[in-house]
């Protein structure tokens, strides 16, 4: 069965041409243009590496990048390693979290068109998952160790896939091809599954949380696949 990609970034992106450059923000950041772009704390930017991959480097705080490609039924396939640095990276497709709207009161999301989405987080040996019903609100954790211990400088691949399983939606993701997570959302909002939203506008994102100094997470290859 053939693969339909629906981002790639050694195609949709000039981030492995090896130009070393540092890079906040390039390509179109409308729905779907596949533009990326750094946001949130930790003064997050993405440096264009010689050999061909690019790093998310940041200081203390939640630095991240968006890749701006619509992504309901989706895996996200992350080749990396940290290359320094000892905090986490969390994963989120499935995204909405930028666009108009209230957040949440009292653990309840008000409106529905600021979903967090569901995330994935990993650090060296155990992930977390959760979904988040608007920024910062986030219920129906899961966690875990992961299947084998990471190291500084190892490239590993990860994917993580969220993908609507009839009125649930569906949570997984491996590690090298090892599977660890299986989460299921049996009680989704509506505007959690309603497509036609997230065909408007959604986006992903990878983010370090860092506790102090300067993490470094690099990558070879980025891929979104429907699932």
């Amino acid at each position: 069965m053939s693969e339909t990609v629906l981002y790639d970034s050694h195609v949709d992106s000039k981030l492995h041409d090896g130009n070393f450059r540092e890079v906040k923000e390039e390509g179109s950041i409308t729905p779907n243009g596949k533009g990326i772009q750094c946001r949130a704390s930790g003064n997050p930017k993405i440096v264009v590496n010689a050999d061909k991959t690019f790093s998310l480097v940041c200081e203390e705080g939640h630095g991240r990048f968006y890749i701006y490609c619509i992504n309901y039924d989706a895996t996200l396939e992350l080749e990396a390693a940290w290359m320094k640095g000892e905090g986490d990276c969390s994963l989120k497709l499935r995204s909405r979290h930028n666009e108009e709207g209230k957040d949440c009161e009292g653990g309840k999301p008000i409106d529905g068109n600021r979903f967090g989405g569901y995330g994935l987080s990993i650090d060296r040996s155990e992930y977390s998952a959760k979904r988040e019903p608007t920024h910062n609100c986030h219920d129906q954790s899961k966690s875990g160790s992961l299947p084998n211990k990471i190291k500084n400088g190892e490239f590993f691949k990860i994917k993580f896939t969220v993908k609507d399983d009839g009125n649930n939606v569906k949570q997984t993701a491996e590690l090298n091809g090892n599977s660890f997570l299986s989460k299921t959302d049996t009680d989704p909002e509506p505007f959690m599954v309603d497509k036609s939203l997230y065909q408007q506008q959604s986006y992903l994102w990878v983010r370090q949380n860092i506790d102090s100094g300067t993490g470094e997470i690099r990558i070879k290859r980025l891929r979104i696949l429907a699932a």
